[in-house]
């Protein structure tokens, strides 16, 4: 009723009425139901699809949840494979930043060497990358089930031990991890 007020005039799509400061009472809680009713039905579907991810995650000590997984894996057969060379990276990565180097050392020394990068870009490594690479506690075989709340990744529940296979022990991660 504020915006109508204020002269701007308001089209529901749904059942295209046209609202102006001329309004039609009747016509407008016929629109507020419809939206009301359009509302709810996205509430339910919104929790079944909770409901649905929640059983999953239930399952997943025993099956992958989805075909995603850190780039130096890969799923074949319904389970998650080490991608040989790319596991070596990661690991050099942790051995590298042991050492005392920094992100962005890492990144040079990986581009210097012209070490292939995980994906499709043509760019290089950047140290934002080998930073998200040193705190993925994928590489201890977690893994934290997330979803989308108002455009931001939110973990959802615990994380799932031994889901990945393991390539990197816990004292290398701890002693290597990104600050």
């Amino acid at each position: 009723m504020k915006i109508i007020r204020l002269g701007i005039i308001l089209v529901t799509l749904q059942d295209g009425k046209v609202f102006t400061q001329s309004l039609d009472i009747g016509d407008l809680i016929v629109s507020l139901t419809i939206l009301s009713r359009a509302n709810e039905e996205s509430e339910l579907k919104s929790k079944r699809l909770r409901d649905a991810w929640a059983r999953e995650r239930a399952k997943a000590t025993s099956e992958p949840l989805t075909a995603w997984c850190p780039k130096w894996l890969e799923l074949k057969a319904g389970t998650f494979q080490k991608v040989g060379a790319r596991v070596s990276i990661v690991q050099s990565i942790y051995k590298d930043a042991v050492s005392g180097l920094g992100i962005l050392a890492i990144a040079k020394c990986l581009n210097d060497r012209k070490t292939p990068i995980f994906g499709r870009s043509n760019r290089g490594w950047y140290p934002s990358y080998v930073g998200k690479i040193l705190n993925n506690r994928a590489v201890l075989g977690e893994f934290q089930p997330c979803t989308t709340h108002n455009g931001k990744r939110v973990a959802v529940g615990e994380p799932i031990e031994n889901y990945f296979p393991r390539i990197i022990d816990d004292e290398l991660f701890y002693r290597g991890a990104a600050e």
